[in-house]
């Protein structure tokens, strides 16, 4: 099971987030890029995340266009995630050793 179960209401889809999977913040950073062509409604359940997605009367895509859209971003979130926790120490040291060098105060 991939963690996310997909229910379409017509010009709306509802998309329900396994949050075992995925946190509350790569959610709404998933969301926020398509905020162009719809609106969105988060509901918060035990381990889920139902995300209702409303696909705007003048917009370009369908719900379900942007669910799909949406489902691909929350995966590169996810990803971006996974990337910045394992690579937090080489960042701090590189920001460390750059100010080091940097006087801040004049």
């Amino acid at each position: 099971m991939n963690g996310i179960k997909i229910r379409d209401i017509s010009n709306t889809e509802v998309v329900v987030i396994d949050t075992n999977m995925y946190s509350l913040a790569e959610v709404q950073a998933s969301a926020y890029l398509y905020t162009e062509f719809a609106s969105f409604n988060f509901k918060s359940e035990k381990d889920s995340i139902a995300v209702e997605i409303v696909s705007f009367p003048n917009s370009d895509l369908r719900a379900d266009d942007i669910s799909h859209l949406f489902k691909n971003q929350l995966f590169m979130e996810s990803l971006r995630t996974t990337i910045s926790k394992k690579t937090e120490i080489e960042r701090n040291l590189i920001l460390a050793y750059a100010f080091s060098n940097t006087p801040l105060v004049g």
